[in-house]
């Protein structure tokens, strides 16, 4: 199936400027698209913008000609470019550079990043004399914000322009820690520094409110946001399920990495310069590794193709980067690290092994080609698993279903709070003029958590908050981060020992134990030591016609119940949950996926803790459930997987993309398990809310289960994409049994077959 979209162009209201004009034709611009007009005309109406487009639209020329426009007008103008990574931010500040330097008026304007990279000694010449300074939420936060008021006098008076790329990467917690930076950073512009004629321009991909996501990441003193969603850019996608094969289990298919090897050198051997996304690090080698034995023969065209993924080295990736950017290679085979906007040149097509984690994944990496105004391509490759052969026999859900909307932890009240102790360091917190930033809670919170001072009615952060360092020391934004890693040294030279890459620890026992093969841009290497203690791994380069798979398997246990409450036939429970990974072998697998050997490991186990809600299954229902001939487990995770999808329509919020989890059920599991539906979170704040509506949850689930036209289940209902055992072992039948027995017969018993409405 093919949905394509054609160019549409737009005018601008008012013309450019000669100069201007001439730079953009000589760079290849002629002509903008109509969300590129539109844009600019809002900006240039002093309006604050949202840009919701695909990835490769132009959204860069947005605010690159406005502020060009204003520094021809007053070269004092100032702006502030936001961007989630360092890498991201480095490659704008090498585009902002090159149309500064071709624009003969504009050569002395000074761009700048300023991150944790940026040497002191630099530090205050920049923040004196950068134009534009380029940076990310992490050093707003622990570094800009808290000195604004000594070390910022002459960069946020004259502060005109604050782009926001990239924005949505910011939802959920981290979302929420962003949204209270940036409100800190626009009331310090204002109470501090008088500034209020600033403009927010905010650019993201595909996505659902994009106007009320901003309006609530910048809080509701930015206010008139134009919301610009018109695409103009050319596009085509194309599904591609591989053929069946000749094996004698019925409808088992080619698999996607074999097909998506043999379709890249297709198009590689047509200088189709192709950019390849795995959901996987595993995949993203495995496929690298196919297409190596593949052009054996053929040097020249391997040559001009590389993977790229998390864990290579930076010096490395920045390499990659480059020779794509100067149309060195031909084709790059990516994880998700590609996924947002780093600049690697014109791309005529984008490849998918098959369908990404979320919609919004799907249509940001789709925009990735197309780059230079160009019509482009999107090939997807679909998988054996159920999910992938849904949206294979029905393609236009790819392109009917919506986007859900990106949530914001911003009522939390941890988060909250956290904040206004910052904000109240970096300036008195007023609570009459203070609400419009932080919301209907802040008097309570200050009230009880801040230090009030009597004489000016202001609040101060709580003593114990201050020293020996301000609040924002003690406020990380990210969570849990592993600072340490494991280095994957190389050994095949005696004589040369180099690191290959970098591991987080937690990744260790899945992918480097002792007898794995390790994969590293599709050379195969074997693990030979395995030493967590020296943080080392060694490995030796071998040619071998195999691979290995880890054997592992996840419980999630309850471990304390904090509420519980009766349902009639069982309790739900809700309380703190421990999930326990274990690595206790490893198969040895041929090239079709076939079990050569069978090897046992012993690692320890990797513990998490986290919070969640349970119910255990009445007796009952077990009986029935055994009774009809339904797996229990295959019930349980169909039950789980509809309550994750059915919490965004019990709280308005998006919950896949929230954190919550179930322990997911495989078809080749041995063990014993209880019979017991457990969502769990790494952090606590959505199942708390989901537990005190329980009963309406159920209700929600019922319906939808019940409703759904499918035989044995689509997206819809039970599948989503983040299980992890790829919606192997689900049945809907069982889970209608389930929410049958849970709700306490108030609902109409399920039959043992579904009648199929509309297809």
């Amino acid at each position: 199936m093919a949905d394509g979209r054609f160019i549409v162009l737009g005018e601008l209201a008012l013309p450019l400027s000669p100069e201007l004009l001439a730079v953009l034709e000589d760079n290849g611009v002629h002509r903008f698209y109509l969300h590129q007009a539109m844009a600019i005309d809002a900006i240039r109406s002093k309006k604050h913008v949202i840009v919701s487009t695909s990835t490769a639209s132009g959204k860069s020329l947005i605010y690159q000609v406005p502020l060009m426009e204003a520094l021809l007008e007053d070269p004092s103008t100032r702006a502030l470019f936001i961007f989630p990574t360092k890498s991201l931010a480095q490659d704008q500040q090498r585009s902002l550079q090159a149309w500064m330097a071709s624009v003969p008026s504009l050569e002395s304007v000074k761009v700048a990043t300023y991150d944790g990279d940026t040497p002191f000694e630099q530090r205050a010449r920049i923040r004196a004399t950068a134009n534009v300074i380029i940076t990310n939420p992490d050093m707003i936060h622990h570094s800009i914000i808290p000195n604004a008021r000594d070390r910022w006098q002459d960069f946020f008076p004259r502060l005109r322009f604050i782009v926001i790329d990239e924005i949505h990467v910011y939802h959920d917690i981290f979302g929420a820690h962003v949204s209270l930076i940036l409100r800190r950073m626009l009331r310090v512009c204002c109470h501090i520094f008088n500034n209020q004629d600033i403009r927010v321009i905010s650019c993201s991909a595909t996505l659902k409110e994009p106007d009320l996501h901003m309006h609530r990441l910048v809080g509701p003193t930015v206010e008139n946001i134009v919301s610009i969603e018109e695409d103009g850019a050319p596009k085509k996608v194309v599904l591609w399920n591989p053929p069946l094969t000749d094996r004698p289990t019925p409808g088992v298919r080619r698999s996607a990495i074999a097909e998506s090897a043999d379709l890249l050198v297709y198009l590689v051997s047509r200088n189709v310069r192709t950019i390849v996304f795995c959901k996987l690090r595993k995949t993203c080698e495995l496929l690298m590794k196919q297409v190596r034995e593949l052009l054996k023969d053929r040097h020249d065209m391997l040559s001009k193709i590389m993977s790229y993924r998390g864990g290579y080295t930076p010096a490395s990736r920045r390499l990659i980067e480059q020779q794509m950017f100067r149309n060195e290679l031909l084709a790059v085979i990516s994880t998700n690290a590609l996924e947002l906007g780093i600049d690697i040149g014109s791309l005529d097509a984008v490849m998918m092994v098959g369908i990404p984690w979320s919609l919004a994944a799907f249509w940001q990496q789709s925009g990735r080609a197309g780059r230079r105004h160009n019509e482009s391509l999107t090939l997807v490759v679909a998988d054996q698993n159920p999910l992938d052969q849904f949206y294979a026999s029905h393609p236009q859900q790819l392109f009917t279903r919506s986007i859900p909307p990106l949530i914001l932890e911003i009522e939390e009240n941890q988060i909250l709070e956290d904040h206004l102790q910052c904000a109240a360091y970096e300036l008195p917190i007023d609570l009459l003029h203070d609400g419009a930033y932080f919301g209907p809670r802040l008097g309570a919170i200050c009230t009880s958590k801040l230090k009030f001072i009597p004489e000016s009615n202001f609040f101060r952060p709580h003593p114990s908050k201050i020293y020996p360092h301000p609040p924002s020391h003690h406020v990380q934004i990210r969570g849990i981060i592993e600072n340490e890693t494991i280095a994957v040294v190389d050994v095949s030279n005696p004589n040369d020992h180099r690191i290959l890459e970098e591991l987080e620890p937690a990744r260790v026992p899945f992918e480097a134990y002792e007898g794995a093969i390790f994969i590293h841009k599709g050379i195969t290497y074997l693990v030979k030591e395995c030493n967590l203690d020296k943080q080392f791994v060694k490995v030796q380069m071998v040619r071998v016609d195999w691979i290995t798979r880890q054997r592992d398997y996840t419980n999630v246990n309850s471990v304390s119940t904090q509420f519980k409450r009766d349902l009639g036939p069982t309790w739900v429970s809700y309380g703190e949950v421990e999930r326990e990974t274990v690595v206790f072998g490893y198969y040895k697998l041929d090239k079709r996926g076939r079990i050569l050997d069978t090897y046992e490991i012993n690692m320890d186990p990797i513990l998490r803790k986290g919070t969640g809600l349970w119910i255990d299954l009445p007796s009952d229902c077990v009986r029935e459930l055994e009774t009809r001939d339904i797996d229990p487990m295959s019930a349980i995770h169909a039950t789980a997987h509809l309550m994750i999808s059915q919490i965004a329509h019990l709280l308005s919020h998006s919950p896949l993309i929230s954190g919550i989890s179930t322990e997911c059920k495989s078809p080749f599991a041995t063990r014993h398990r209880p019979t017991r539906v457990i969502l769990y979170e790494s952090y606590a704040g959505i199942l708390r809310n989901v537990y005190q509506g329980f009963e309406r949850l159920l209700s929600l689930c019922y319906d939808c289960i019940s409703q759904c036209p499918c035989k044995d289940g689509c997206p819809h209902c039970i599948y989503i994409s983040t299980c992890t055992e790829e919606n192997l072992l689900c049945s809907k039948i069982g889970a209608l049994v389930v929410l049958h027995a849970l709700l306490h017969s108030q609902k109409p018993r399920p039959e043992n077959k579904f009648v199929l409405v509309g297809r």
